[in-house]
């Protein structure tokens, strides 16, 4: 199992939208309960745009990503072609967010969507009586609702792929490295760290909680089936890697 923890709140920002489009094109539209997934996935992620700059963060972070790709020109055994490809990518990605001043914005704009938001937030409030429109919706055959779906993400794309590539880069500046967490305990500087990724065998039957500031992040262990939630004692094997 593979876990990965932020260490700033712009990384923890991108997580999240990262999982909520996933949540979106994994849903599909073969039923009503992953069609109400997928509205939900939509709403969770439009509330989280609307908290912060993530626009603006995530122009600066790709135009950092350029830089770094500079120091590899001109150096042997880098594939030069690849790598051109890759900042003409960024530099496409910089420019449309550039051109886009609200993320989300004509999914907010789009009177289905918004009366189905009103509803969502409402305990039970997609019933049939509450939201007539989105049952009648969901009797439409499947491929005009994968349709209309896919029409949706369509819009989303500039920014999930903005984030998918800044958080693949990321991810590929380390790779896991074995160690040992003696007595359940790790701890490393977080340096230059923006993300740390964890990868323990699942017959460990434990899961990781990190805690961490700019100097240093702590890597602790905890069985699933323990009501205290304490930390365990062992040593426990694990693969890190510090992006």
């Amino acid at each position: 199992m593979l876990f990965e923890y932020p260490l700033n709140e712009k990384i923890r920002s991108q997580l999240r939208v990262e999982y909520l489009v996933h949540q979106m094109r994994d849903a599909g539209a073969e039923t009503s309960s992953a069609c109400l997934g997928f509205f939900r996935a939509v709403f969770e992620l439009l509330e989280l745009l609307e908290r912060g700059d993530l626009r603006q963060e995530l122009i600066k972070d790709l135009e950092k990503q350029q830089i770094g790709l500079e120091r590899w020109e001109g150096t042997p055994g880098v594939d030069q072609h690849a790598l051109q490809q890759l900042k003409g990518e960024l530099q496409q990605l910089i420019t449309g967010l550039r051109a886009e001043p609200r993320l989300g914005q004509s999914l907010r704009e789009d009177k289905f969507l918004a009366a189905l938001r009103q509803r969502f937030a409402i305990p039970g409030g997609h019933c049939c009586f509450d939201l007539p429109q989105l049952h009648l919706w969901l009797h439409q055959p499947q491929g005009t609702r994968s349709q209309q779906m896919a029409e949706w993400l369509r819009q989303l794309s500039l920014l999930s792929r903005g984030i998918a590539l800044n958080l693949q880069l990321i991810r590929e500046k380390t790779n896991l490295a074995a160690t040992i967490a003696r007595c359940g305990f790790y701890q490393a500087s977080a340096e230059d760290v923006q993300m740390v990724r964890i990868q323990l065998p699942q017959d460990l039957h434990c899961y990781p909680t990190v805690s961490g500031n700019r100097l240093r992040y702590t890597i602790r262990f905890h069985q699933l089936d323990d009501e205290n939630q304490r930390a365990l004692e062992q040593d426990v094997n694990f693969q890190v890697a510090a992006c």
